[in-house]
């Protein structure tokens, strides 16, 4: 029995390290589970995105969508509508057959210029009903955009027209209350002769919560101002100039204006100078290092030159001290170029084309960054000569280079390089039920939540704003309330171009919005990586209590 004994408890001693051994292989990958989870994820350049869904819905044309994203963990959409418009412009093609989409349904183009501003917002599950917040029942109402400052204030700027004459407008209301039109205050006009051209106006907050606007100024003043507000946009500076044509026979203006503020407090501003035909002539970026009161010399980033077909669409993205311009043009054909400065902009790479099979003319170029410092780029482009192929593609920059895009709705990361060599047949097929066509136009596009990714697009082939959104294996920022702001009521008009003076909005309460879905959370990997540890120690215990019983 003694020998008997003996035997089983060297054949338990065996299994127990057999035992031993395997969860110390599982507790080791338990460690690297988490990174190889996050790598895996990083090296997929699409992401999940979602079906795109209509967010405006609404019988007339809806265009140029404003987008901003708030600490809450929304997403506000802000654009043009024009109410009493055109509901139906059905489209043909040459031979008297209907003109059909990549669903199969008959194009009704809707892009008429908008009169009312209509507004939604995303609250981490679900787009809510659009409404209406402001109307201009003389004259059109045009490019909103808008920002959400450290107090859970929505900041909305635009364009409005009474005959020939541009006025800048600003509103303000918390960001919790923007689906009450009674809460938005009464919109003040801060500039007059503004350039009614293709986005003249933007406006951004700084790391302190002060306000900033750029707006094109048209006639014999031609250029770019600047108005700053350091108090909630309650007071506004005098315009500042930041750039002038000199023209003046008035045929040449400044136009496609970006302005963006990086997480070093620097302000960004991008422009493009039109010629009389309307295509961009010349490209400029400049920069402003103490808050908009000063700002460097404009850089010339790209001149047209003959046998061009412009430069234009100019816009600018920041990771630290990396600072892309990317634009399109400087060519004889559309295409997408893009320069780098690696020193917060004081030096600057040659241009350089970049995502070349891709072409055409359709917006800004988007340049948004996640809480693991990784820059996106969303654009409207087509991938072939008939426009099949044509939507909103995305990429994100890998260290020295932009990774192969994918075409939203196709998701298919092999369709970049093979898109030029299908037929048009088998394209159709590809793409059937998906969003693309040659309406879509002027795409936004936001980080909410850290790793949370919109896109919202114009498709002018129904009238409609679209929205697609994916998870980002960037960290998850959980939503944090507002503070609550300082109280008054509504801000007066301003006729003049001195400073504004304007109350405080009232106290508002805020919205805790909830995550989402597909939410990710940055501690889900280490969830993963601790169940083969706990299995490791269980193990051990199993092994320690067979051991004792095998020696009694």
């Amino acid at each position: 029995m003694k020998i008997q004994g003996n035997r089983d408890t060297r054949i338990s001693i065996k299994i127990g390290a057999r035992w031993f051994r395997l969860m110390l292989v599982m507790a080791v990958l338990g460690l690297l589970v988490p990174g190889l989870w996050q790598t895996a994820k990083a090296q997929n350049p699409g992401g999940n995105w979602t079906d795109f869904v209509n967010i405006s819905q609404t019988a007339t044309a809806s265009t140029y969508p404003g987008l901003a994203a708030d600490a809450a963990g929304n997403v506000h959409v802000l654009w043009s509508e024009d109410i009493g418009g055109k509901t139906k412009n059905l489209l043909f093609d040459r031979d008297g057959f209907p003109e059909l989409d990549s669903r199969g349904n008959q194009v009704n183009v809707l892009k008429d210029t908008g009169n009312t501003l209509y507004y939604t917002r995303w609250d981490g599950q679900k787009w809510h009903t659009p409404i209406d917040v402001q109307i201009n029942p003389t004259g059109l109402v045009q490019y909103p955009e808008l920002v959400v400052d450290l107090q859970g204030v929505l900041h909305a700027v635009w364009v409005g027209t009474e005959g020939a004459n541009g006025k800048l407008y600003y509103s303000q209301v918390p960001a919790g209350k923007a689906e009450s039109a009674r809460e938005w205050s009464k919109p003040a006009m801060l500039a007059e002769g503004v350039l009614f051209a293709y986005y003249p106006v933007d406006i951004a907050t700084d790391s302190t919560g002060g306000l900033h606007i750029v707006y094109a100024q048209g006639g014999a003043e031609s250029g770019i101002y600047i108005l700053n507000s350091s108090d909630g946009g309650n007071t506004w500076s005098a315009p500042i100039p930041l750039y002038n044509t000199y023209d003046a026979s008035g045929n040449e203006g400044v136009s496609t204006l970006k302005l963006v503020a990086d997480g070093k407090s620097r302000l960004h501003v991008t422009w493009t100078r039109f010629g009389a035909e309307g295509n961009g002539k010349g490209i400029y970026y400049a920069q402003s290092r103490d808050f908009g009161r000063t700002w460097s010399k404009p850089l010339a980033v790209a001149i047209w030159q003959p046998g061009w077909y412009e430069v234009d669409w100019l816009a600018v993205g920041v990771v630290e001290d990396e600072v892309h311009l990317v634009w399109e043009g400087s060519n004889t054909i559309a295409f997408l170029n893009e320069r780098i400065s690696r020193d917060g902009g004081v030096t600057w790479s040659e241009p350089q084309r970049i995502l070349p099979n891709l072409r055409g003319e359709n917006g800004f170029a988007n340049l948004v960054v996640d809480s693991a410092k990784q820059l996106h780029l969303l654009v409207v482009l087509r991938g072939d000569p008939d426009s099949i192929a044509h939507g909103v593609w995305y990429t994100l920059w890998d260290r020295d280079h932009w990774r192969d895009p994918i075409l939203l709705g196709v998701s298919n990361a092999s369709l970049y390089s093979t898109v030029g060599q299908l037929a048009p047949t088998t394209l159709r097929d590809m793409m059937r039920g998906t969003l693309t066509g040659g309406g879509l136009r002027y795409q936004r596009a936001v980080v909410v939540n850290g790793n949370r990714l919109f896109v919202v697009v114009v498709n002018e082939w129904d009238g409609e704003i679209w929205s697609s959104h994916t998870t980002l294996s960037a960290p998850y920022v959980r939503p944090q309330p507002f503070s609550q702001p300082s109280a008054t009521s509504t801000l007066p008009a301003a006729p003049k171009l001195a400073s504004v003076s304007t109350p405080a909005p009232t106290p508002r309460n805020p919205i805790n919005a909830t995550r989402g879905k597909e939410g990710t959370n940055a501690g889900d990997p280490i969830l993963i990586g601790i169940v083969p540890v706990l299995v490791l120690v269980i193990g051990a215990l199993i092994y320690v209590s067979t051991s004792k019983r095998s020696r009694i």
